[in-house]
C-alpha cells in the first residue's frame, strides 16, 4: 500500500517547489507566506499605469493633462468650453431689463389707444432709459451673452411696431409708413432665421445661444441710425396730440420724420 503524498507548498524565496515539513502549524504557514509576499513586493513594486507615461504628447509637456483627460473623459474639454445655459443667460441683468422692456409694450400700446398720452410719454422715456442701460451694463460689467444679442433687437422691433400700430389706430401715423416698417422687420427676422437654419439646421435662437459655436447678432451703424430715427418719429407722434406738443411741434415735423424713416 502506497503512502499518501504530502502536499506541495510553494517556496517563493527560492522560486522552486519543494516538500515542507508537516510539523509547521497552519498559522505559522500563513505568517510565513505573508512575510515572503511583503519582501517580494518591496523588492519588485508594481509598475505605474501606462497612461501616466503616455508618449502621445510629442512636445514633452506636462503629464498632468493626460491624467485629467483619462479621469474626466474625452468630453471634458468640450463641456468647459460650452456657453452658459439658457436659464443662466436669462438671469443676466441686461437680459432681465430687456425682457421687462418687451413686456411693457402692451401697456404702452394700451395707453396710446386710450389716449392717455401723458402716461405713454413717461413709459416711453423709461423704455428708452432701459434700452441704453442694458447695453451699458452688458458692455462694461460683463453681462454680455449670446442670447442677449437676439433679445435686445427683438425687443426693439416689438416695441417699435407695437407703438406704430397703436399710433396708426389713433390716426397719428399714416398707413404706408406702418406697412413699410412692419415689412422691413419681417424681412430682417426672416433673413436671420434663414441664416440660423443654414448654419445649425434650426431657426431657434435660444438653442443657438448654447451651441458650441453660436452665431451672434451685431447691428450695423446704418441699422442703429434707422432704429434711432424710428424711435424719434414715435416720440414726436406721441407728443403731438398733447397740448404742449401741439403748441411746440407743427404738423410738418411729424410728416418730415415719416418721410425720412419711410425711405
Amino acid at each position: 500500500r502506497q503512502r499518501p503524498r504530502r502536499p506541495l507548498l510553494w517556496d517563493v524565496s527560492s522560486c522552486c517547489c519543494r516538500r515542507q515539513s508537516s510539523s509547521i502549524s497552519f498559522p505559522s504557514r500563513i505568517l510565513k507566506n505573508i512575510s515572503l509576499r511583503s519582501r517580494i513586493t518591496h523588492l519588485y513594486p508594481r509598475p505605474f499605469p501606462i497612461s501616466r507615461f503616455s508618449t502621445n504628447n510629442s512636445g514633452g509637456g506636462d503629464d498632468s493633462n493626460n491624467d485629467d483627460k483619462a479621469r474626466n473623459g474625452p468630453n471634458h474639454a468640450t463641456k468647459t468650453a460650452e456657453s452658459p445655459t439658457v436659464w443662466k443667460q436669462l438671469q443676466s441683468l441686461p437680459n432681465i431689463i430687456t425682457l421687462a422692456r418687451m413686456a411693457s409694450t402692451p401697456i404702452l400700446c394700451y395707453w396710446i389707444v386710450q389716449e392717455q398720452y401723458t402716461l405713454a410719454i413717461y413709459g416711453c422715456v423709461l423704455a428708452a432709459i432701459s434700452d441704453g442701460l442694458d447695453g451699458y451694463l452688458a458692455k462694461h460689467y460683463g453681462g454680455n451673452t449670446v442670447l442677449g444679442t437676439y433679445l435686445d433687437p427683438l425687443a426693439d422691433k416689438v416695441l417699435i411696431n407695437g407703438l406704430a400700430v397703436s399710433l396708426w389706430y389713433a390716426g397719428i401715423l399714416p398707413t404706408p409708413l406702418v406697412v413699410v416698417w412692419g415689412t422691413k422687420d419681417v424681412l430682417l427676422l426672416g433673413g436671420t432665421g434663414w441664416y440660423l437654419h443654414k448654419e445649425h439646421n434650426s431657426v431657434n435662437f435660444v438653442t443657438n445661444s448654447i451651441a458650441t459655436k453660436p452665431l451672434t447678432v451685431t447691428p450695423s451703424t446704418l441699422g442703429k441710425v434707422n432704429t434711432g430715427l424710428q424711435f424719434a418719429t414715435l416720440a414726436v407722434g406721441i407728443v403731438t396730440p398733447t397740448t404742449m406738443g401741439a403748441a411746440a411741434l407743427p404738423p410738418v415735423v411729424l410728416q418730415t420724420m415719416c418721410w425720412v424713416t419711410g425711405i
